[in-house]
């Protein structure tokens, strides 16, 4: 993003009002475009730390007195389908936000 874009997307633009509109309009597809980015970001980043604090109290179960389950593929496979065919609907028909999310989930989880 330059300079003039967030000068326009800030409100702070010198640019004649009739070209104004094409640049918050590209500013904005810009704006969503880094937020997406940031999103996906944040959840990788999310994804690693809850995976490293799972393995250190897998390493520390015995010392700290838990048994690890670990869930057959087929039984994991059984719960995510459920959730997907009987959650993940009810979530969507919350709000046209929640239905856009529940449709981001579908396309990176898969049908």
């Amino acid at each position: 993003m330059n300079v003039e874009q967030v000068d326009v997307m800030l409100g702070v633009s010198c640019c004649p009002r009739v070209h104004q509109s094409h640049f918050v309009y590209r500013c904005s597809n810009l704006f969503v475009g880094t937020l997406q980015e940031a999103a996906k970001e944040y959840a990788d980043a999310n994804l690693r730390v809850y995976s490293a604090e799972i393995d250190a109290v897998i390493d520390k179960a015995d010392e700290l007195g838990y048994e690890v389950i670990t869930l057959p593929e087929a039984d994991v496979n059984k719960i995510r389908e459920m959730a997907i065919a009987n959650i993940w609907p009810a979530m969507a028909e919350m709000s046209p936000e929640m239905a856009e999310v529940i449709d981001m989930f579908e396309g990176y989880w898969g049908d």
